[in-house]
């Protein structure tokens, strides 16, 4: 008759507790940390969105003449040019000051 293989084998060892120890143990955010980062940051979004809506809109009905698409889409980039400029000033992290 044929032979039955018997696998043997256990659980696999779990890692020390030390491994996860540093990632466990980081403190969560206090409220205000939270408030000035997390939170602005996303109402600073939202206000990004609105301006660059907003200002082609406006240019395009108090301005009699019609406007190109080309000008349009040169304004949004601006618009995102200087936005992004003023989100890295405002929240660069310590590396990318040098």
């Amino acid at each position: 008759m044929a032979q039955k293989r018997k696998i043997e084998g256990g659980a696999p060892e779990p890692p020390p507790s030390s491994v996860y120890r540093d990632e466990l143990e980081e403190e969560p955010e206090s409220f205000t940390e939270w408030l000035k980062g997390t939170y602005a940051k996303y109402w600073y979004g939202l206000i990004c969105l609105f301006v660059d809506l907003l200002v082609p809109f406006t240019l395009i009905a108090y301005l009699d003449t019609p406007l190109l698409p080309e000008a349009l889409i040169l304004t949004i980039l601006l618009l995102l040019a200087a936005e992004y400029a003023v989100y890295r000033k405002i929240w660069a992290r310590e590396e990318d000051k040098l």
